[in-house]
């Protein structure tokens, strides 16, 4: 996650304070990414994403 842009959540704290309410739609809306794009990179290492 952190590769597509997602780099907070690799500092000390923030998945244990964030990571409690935000959800992976939320954080494409707040970084201004592309749906689609997130979706086949989750999709090249096994992950499936239901809308």
């Amino acid at each position: 996650m952190v590769e597509l842009g997602f780099k907070d959540i690799a500092k000390p704290g923030m998945l244990q304070t964030a990571g409690r309410f935000m959800t992976l739609s939320k954080g494409i809306k707040l970084k201004k990414m592309d749906f689609d794009t997130v979706k086949l990179a989750f999709e090249r290492h096994g992950f499936e994403i239901m809308k």
